[in-house]
């Protein structure tokens, strides 16, 4: 799994950025997340898979990472 830091999260459009560890931004929507109850704060620790589409690289199985 990758590391990174929630750099922005809209709660009420369900999608954000994350910033990874090399200090790119990978695009996170409300579906990428590994638990439907969990909300993404901006300046959070994350833990997170890739993957690619047609638009680009997307965080899925996103988690905080507590520890």
């Amino acid at each position: 799994m990758n590391k990174g830091k929630v750099k922005w999260y809209n709660e009420l459009k369900g999608y954000g950025f994350i910033e990874s560890e090399s200090g790119n931004d990978i695009f996170v929507h409300r579906i990428g997340l590994n638990s439907r109850n969990e909300e993404l704060q901006i300046g959070d620790d994350v833990l997170y898979d890739t993957k690619h589409s047609e638009r680009g690289i997307y965080a899925v199985h996103v988690k905080l990472n507590n520890g």
